[in-house]
């Protein structure tokens, strides 16, 4: 790992989706580290919630998210490893504009870059659910990090208090 942890930068990410610096300084007590070995990565998810791994599909949810990985409340992380994409910044910029031309923009996407690694993160309500994305790539390695957090609208601001912190807390390593 060349440079620190890109956890300072993974949380001005989640400042940039509508939290502040001050709500990362008291995380709820109740979440714990999840370590995934492969990636070099730990994400942070209440001890009480399931995790699911699947191919580069990693899921994090309130509820047993069963066989098919079917959930309403969790966090989804796709990590493409040395994506054969071209343009990594262009594809997650495409991809994001995509999925906001079909809903409610709460929180517009916005751009940040800590070297090698390029974030857009927004807000997004669709008719049953509320979405925090934040896409990443790594322009070095050119893998691509997909992550979302979803919660139905109806209970958004109650359960986006630890989405919060499993988006925009995380650690992770640059070289990968």
């Amino acid at each position: 790992m060349k440079h620190p942890p890109l956890r300072l930068f993974l949380l001005a990410s989640a400042i940039l989706i509508g939290s502040s610096f001050a709500d990362f300084l008291s995380p709820p007590p109740d979440l714990v580290e999840k370590d995934i070995p492969e990636l070099k990565m730990k994400f942070v998810m209440p001890k009480d919630w399931h995790f699911k791994k699947s191919g580069s599909r990693y899921t994090f949810t309130e509820k047993n998210p069963g066989l098919f990985g079917c959930f309403d409340t969790g966090l989804e992380a796709k990590i493409d490893l040395h994506s054969t994409e071209k343009d990594p910044e262009a594809f997650i910029q495409k991809k994001l504009a995509e999925l906001f031309a079909k809903g409610e923009v709460v929180k517009s996407i916005e751009r940040q870059e800590n070297k090698p690694v390029v974030s857009f993160s927004g807000i997004l309500k669709n008719k049953k659910d509320t979405r925090a994305y934040t896409y990443m790539a790594n322009k070095t390695t050119k893998t691509i990090y997909l992550m979302s957090f979803r919660a139905p609208s109806s209970n958004w601001s109650g359960l986006w208090e630890r989405g919060k912190f499993m988006i925009g807390s995380f650690n992770m390593d640059d070289e990968i």
